[in-house]
C-alpha cells in the first residue's frame, strides 16, 4: 500500500482484517473491503480507526450490518450496496452523526427505520433497486438531503410530505410504477435542479411548472399525452417514448437548450412553439406523425442538432436557411420529394441524412446571400459583397441512400469540397462521372444501383478507405482500384463479375494487388 490513508482490499478472500493493518489503523481515512464474502470486521479494529471517513462493504453478501460499523463515529460515507440486507433496524446507522453519504442500493429492503428521521447531516441517500412498495415516510423528514435515488422499486405514488425536502437538488425515481401525477407539494422543493422520472406511468407532469428552479427533467417512457409547461429555469426536457398528442412550453426562451419529443404521437406542432425556444441547441422530433415543420423554426439561431426522422414530412420550410449554427440534420425516412434550395445557407452543417425519402434530385446552389458594406466617410451603402460561406464548405457526411436519384445528383455533390462520407446506395445511378475523383472521400457507398462500370480516374480517390459497390451490374473491376493504398474495405458482392482472359495481367492476381 503506497498510501496507508486509502486502503483497498477488494476481492482478497479475506476472513478478517490483516494484523499489520492494526498498527496503521489510526491513519486510515478510507477502507474498501468489498467483495470479501466471509469477512469479519472486528470492533476493536474499527475503534482504532479514529480518522476513518469512508467505508465500503458492498458485494459481501451481508444479511446484517456488522455491529462494529456503528463504532466509527467519524464516518461520513458508508457503502452497503449489493448485499442481502432485508432491514436496517438493527444497524442504528442514525447514530453515525457525521454520516453524509449512505449507499444501500441493490439489497432486499422493504422499508426504512423510522429512526432515520434523526439524520441531521445526511446529504446523499441511495436506496435504489430494493423492494419498496411504499415511499418510505422517514425519508421526507431527512431535511438535509440534497440527493435521493429511490429508483427501480415498486413505488406507486409519492407522498405530499416530500415537499419538506427543501434542500433536495437531485431526485431519481426511475423504473417505479408511479401513476397519475406528482403532488402539488413539489413547489416546496425550491432547490430541486434535476428530476428523473423515466420508466414510470405518469399521465401528467404539468405540476412541475411549480418547481421554481428545475433545470433538468427526464420523463422518457411514461403515459403523458398532453403537456402544458411553463418554466424560466428548464434547460433539458426529455419526453421521448410517451403518448404526446399536444405539447406547449412557454417561459423557457432564454433557458432550454435540449428538447426531445421523439417516439410519440404528435401530428402537428403549434406555429408559435419555437418562439419560446430561442436558446434551443438540440431538438429531436423523431418517430411522430408530423407532416410539416412550423416556419418559426427559423428562430432557432443556436440550434446545432435537429432530428425529425420517421415522420411523414413532405417538405422542409425555406426558413431552414436561418439555422446557421446547425451541424447535424437528420430527416431520413420521411416523404420528402425535394429539399429546399435554402439548405445551402446552413453554413455550419457537417452531417446531412436524407436517406429513405422520395428525392429525385439535390437542389442546385442558389445565389449566395449578399452583405452590405458601409462607407464610413459617407455612411452610404457601397456595392453588395457576396459571402463565400455555404454548405459546400462545411458538409463532411452526406447520406442520400434509398431515394430516386440519378447521375445528375453529382452536379451538386461535386461542389462539396470537404465531403468525406457519401452514401448513394439504392438509388437509380447507372454511371459515375469522372469528376467524383475530385472529392476527398474516405467512405463511398453505392450499393444497390445499376452501375456497369467505375470511372477511369477512380484511383485518384487516394484517401478512400471503404467502398461498397455490391448489388450493381459490374462485370469487371478496374485494375486502378489496386492503386488506392488506403482502401481496407471493398464490397463487390452480388454483381456479374467474371474472369476475363483478355485482362489476365490485371485480373488474375487482382486479389494479390490489394494485399
Amino acid at each position: 500500500m503506497s498510501n496507508v490513508q486509502y486502503v483497498d482490499l477488494q476481492a482478497r478472500n479475506l476472513q478478517t482484517i490483516p494484523i499489520f493493518l492494526y498498527r496503521q489503523a489510526y491513519f486510515i481515512r478510507s477502507l474498501n473491503v468489498s467483495q470479501n464474502l466471509m469477512l469479519d470486521l472486528p470492533t476493536d479494529f474499527i475503534q482504532s480507526c479514529h480518522q476513518l471517513k469512508e467505508l465500503h462493504l458492498s458485494q459481501n453478501e451481508l444479511e446484517r450490518v456488522p455491529q462494529s460499523v456503528r463504532q466509527s463515529q467519524m464516518l461520513s460515507s458508508l457503502n452497503l450496496s449489493s448485499n442481502r440486507l432485508r432491514d436496517l433496524d438493527h444497524a442504528q446507522l442514525e447514530n453515525l452523526t457525521e454520516l453524509t453519504n449512505l449507499q444501500v442500493d441493490n439489497n432486499l429492503l422493504t422499508r426504512l427505520p423510522e429512526s432515520f428521521v434523526n439524520f441531521r447531516h445526511l446529504n446523499i441517500l441511495n436506496v435504489s433497486n430494493n423492494s419498496f412498495s411504499l415511499f418510505p415516510s422517514a425519508i421526507c423528514d431527512i431535511i438535509s438531503l440534497s440527493e435521493l435515488d429511490i429508483s427501480f422499486n415498486n413505488i406507486k405514488s409519492v407522498p405530499p410530505e416530500i415537499g419538506k425536502l427543501v434542500n433536495l437538488k437531485r431526485l431519481f425515481l426511475i423504473g417505479n410504477q408511479i401513476m397519475g401525477t406528482l403532488p402539488t407539494s413539489f413547489e416546496g422543493l425550491i432547490c430541486l435542479r434535476e428530476l428523473d422520472v423515466r420508466h414510470n406511468q405518469f399521465s401528467n407532469i404539468d405540476v412541475l411548472s411549480l418547481v421554481p428552479n428545475l433545470e433538468v427533467l427526464l420523463a422518457e417512457s411514461n403515459y403523458v399525452s398532453i403537456v402544458d409547461l411553463s418554466s424560466k429555469s428548464l434547460q433539458q426536457l426529455i419526453l421521448s417514448s410517451n403518448r404526446l398528442t399536444q405539447f406547449s412550453l412557454i417561459g423557457t426562451k432564454s433557458s432550454i437548450t435540449d428538447l426531445s419529443l421523439a417516439h410519440s404521437k404528435l401530428t402537428a406542432l403549434s406555429d408559435w412553439l419555437f418562439e419560446h425556444l430561442e436558446s434551443l441547441e438540440k431538438l429531436d422530433l423523431s418517430s411522430n406523425q408530423l407532416t410539416v415543420i412550423p416556419k418559426s423554426i427559423g428562430l432557432l439561431k443556436r440550434l446545432t442538432h435537429f432530428s425529425c426522422t420517421n415522420n411523414t414530412l413532405s417538405a422542409l420550410p425555406s426558413e431552414i436557411s436561418s439555422l446557421t449554427a446547425l451541424r447535424v440534420l437528420d430527416i431520413h425516412n420521411n416523404n420528402l420529394s425535394s429539399l429546399p434550395p435554402e439548405i445551402w445557407f446552413c453554413t455550419s452543417l457537417v452531417t446531412l441524412n436524407a436517406s429513405s425519402n422520395l428525392l429525385k434530385q439535390f437542389p442546385k446552389q442558389p445565389p449566395l446571400p449578399s452583405t452590405t458594406e458601409v462607407n464610413p466617410s459617407t455612411s452610404v451603402p457601397s456595392n453588395s459583397v457576396r459571402s463565400n460561406s455555404s454548405l459546400s464548405n462545411s458538409l463532411r457526411a452526406l447520406y442520400l441512400g434509398d431515394n430516386s436519384l440519378t447521375t445528375e445528383v453529382f452536379s451538386a455533390i461535386s461542389s462539396f469540397a470537404e465531403l468525406r462520407i457519401l452514401n448513394l446506395s439504392f438509388n437509380l445511378l447507372d454511371e459515375l462521372p469522372n469528376g467524383i475523383a475530385n472529392l476527398h472521400l474516405t467512405e463511398l457507398y453505392l450499393s444497390g444501383n445499376s452501375l456497369s462500370s467505375l470511372p477511369d480516374d477512380i484511383e485518384r480517390l487516394t484517401n478512400l478507405k471503404i467502398l461498397h459497390i455490391n448489388g450493381n451490374k459490374l462485370q469487371t473491376l478496374p485494375a486502378e482500384l489496386s492503386k488506392i493504398r488506403k482502401l481496407v474495405v471493398l464490397d463487390v458482392g452480388s454483381n456479374g463479375l467474371k474472369y476475363n482472359i483478355a485482362n489476365w495481367q490485371y485480373e488474375w492476381n487482382w486479389y494479390d494487388q490489394f494485399y
